[in-house]
């Protein structure tokens, strides 16, 4: 994957960032993050990627795409 900034894909997705940073990957389950990946947040009927956003973080991920609000900070 090529890298892309986090203003280029908050732009795509229409959202706002003030994070200056490259994303080398994008992942959706933080067994498999790996450290610069964009963690998406996936929520279906019975899973919520939500609740897994303050582990990526931890594990290294660059930031996390979300539509709730989540208690990660880096």
């Amino acid at each position: 994957m090529k890298e892309l900034s986090l203003f280029e894909i908050a732009k795509a997705v229409g959202a706002k960032t003030d994070i200056n940073a490259s994303v080398s990957d994008i992942c959706t389950d933080t067994r498999t993050l790996k450290e610069g990946c964009l963690f998406v947040a996936l929520e279906g009927e019975n899973y919520d990627g939500h609740i897994f956003a303050g582990d990526a973080v931890d594990l290294g991920a660059v930031a996390v795409l979300c539509h709730k609000k989540t208690n990660c900070q880096k």
